[in-house]
Parts: C-alpha cells; sequence; structure tokens
C-alpha cells in the first residue's frame, strides 16, 4: 500500500473510532437503571455536549477520504471506504438525538385506583405525593420508564419526576 493511501486508510480508520466514541460513550454511562459515578458522568456529559461537533468533522473527513479513494481503488476497497464513511455519518447522527428522550415519555394523564387493586408486589417501591388529604403514589417501576408524571393534587398542577 502507497504511503498516501495508508495515511488515508489510517485517518478514516481514525475517524471512525473517534465518531463511535462520541455517539456511544454517552448513551453507555447515561443508560437508564446503572448507577454512575460523578467523574464518569462528568466525563460523558462533556463527551456528550462536543459529540455534535466531534462526529461532524470526522463525517466530513470519513466523506472526503471516501471520496478520494473511490476513484483509485478496487470494488472491494469501495465498499470498505463507503460502509466506513456512512457508519460515521450514521454516529454524526446518532449523537445530536437523546434517544432515552424519545423512549421515555411523560405521563400525561395519569389513572388512579386504590393499592389494593394496583397489583403491586411487596417489595414495589412508589414515589408519594401527599399534600393536606390529597395524596397520589407512583410506582417507581413506572416512573423508570416515564421519569415524569404531569398530574393534579387536588386543584394543585404537579410534575412527579424520579
Amino acid at each position: 500500500m502507497k504511503p498516501r493511501r495508508l495515511l488515508l486508510a489510517v485517518g478514516l480508520a481514525i475517524a471512525v473510532l473517534v465518531a463511535l466514541f462520541f455517539a456511544i460513550y454517552p448513551i453507555f454511562v447515561i443508560r437508564p437503571f446503572r448507577a454512575q459515578g460523578p467523574r464518569e458522568l462528568a466525563v460523558a456529559l462533556v463527551v456528550f455536549r462536543w459529540a455534535p461537533l466531534a462526529t461532524a468533522l470526522c463525517a466530513a473527513i470519513a466523506v472526503i477520504v471516501a471520496l478520494i479513494n473511490w476513484f483509485r481503488s478496487r470494488l472491494t476497497a469501495r465498499v470498505l471506504y463507503t460502509s466506513a464513511a456512512l457508519l460515521v455519518v450514521a454516529a454524526a447522527f446518532l449523537s445530536r438525538v437523546n434517544i432515552y428522550e424519545r423512549m421515555f415519555h411523560p405521563v400525561g394523564a395519569p389513572s388512579f385506583i386504590a393499592a389494593s387493586k394496583a397489583g403491586l408486589a411487596a417489595n414495589d417501591m412508589v414515589l408519594v405525593v401527599a399534600e393536606n388529604r390529597a395524596s397520589h403514589a407512583y410506582p417507581i417501576r413506572e416512573m423508570g420508564y416515564h421519569h415524569v408524571v404531569n398530574d393534579w393534587l387536588g386543584a394543585v398542577p404537579i410534575v412527579a419526576t424520579y
């Protein structure tokens, strides 16, 4: 392999790895039902903040390298370069989407039943909001998927979050 092609291939490989890191690391660290350490979470949030810029640069590099090599390569190399460029472009797109916001939707109009009919296990935890004589309980099992409940407690609008 010629030194110029080798340099382009290494540049493409680095762009792929950097883009994948910026797209995947925050998702891996911030995923639900997993404890995060403070330093790990801080790093993930910084990576998440810079991911759109970093992955856009990586996508530009990957597309340029794929185009440069398109006319000088065989079919197998074209497929590899194009696949790598598409992977980086996909990572750039993924870095701009907060998948957890798409997965976890707030509960807009919750319904309530008596605790005896709720089907809760003895060890199920609930989040309880009580004011005067009104109270509502939200199962943590449900809150783990929705995280936010817009509700009314008596005549007072509330937002319960977990």
